[in-house]
């Protein structure tokens, strides 16, 4: 079976950023200068609010991506092949144009990867599975 991506997300809501924020500002003036020297280029990071928000724990959609929630292993998420978003830079879903390194993004709460290995000559199976927590 081909890897699995799949993510939980939270809801982005405002916070206390008030010792962030000459850092937030530095951070936002690198990514404009190495990575968005066009607007165009990041659309969604027009001020340094944009680079960081806080998350709840539940998600408010039921869409993510042109994708469903979904339930793995006793948790909400939304899931796709790995390859979709490794090995392509855009994706279209639902007559949109769709940057695959947007996948994951500041309301993302945690990542899994996971793949299914075989060994036909044993007859052994193993899951791996990679968790990216990224929920602070």
């Amino acid at each position: 079976a081909p890897p699995l991506l799949f993510q939980r997300r939270g809801d982005a809501e405002v916070c206390n950023r008030t010792a962030m924020q000459i850092f937030l500002g530095q951070q936002f003036d690198l990514v404009r200068a190495s990575h968005c020297r066009i607007a165009s280029d990041c659309p969604k990071t027009k001020s340094k609010d944009d680079i960081y928000a806080c998350k709840t724990q539940s998600a408010g959609t039921s869409k993510h991506f042109g994708l469903n929630t979904k339930l793995l292993q006793g948790d909400s998420g939304f899931a796709d092949f790995l390859y979709t978003m490794a090995d392509n830079d855009v994706i279209v879903r639902e007559e949109q144009v769709l940057l695959t390194r947007e996948f994951l993004d500041p309301t993302t709460t945690s990542a899994k990867i996971l793949v299914l290995l075989y060994s036909p000559s044993n007859g052994d199976s193993t899951l791996l599975t990679l968790t990216i927590a990224v929920d602070g």
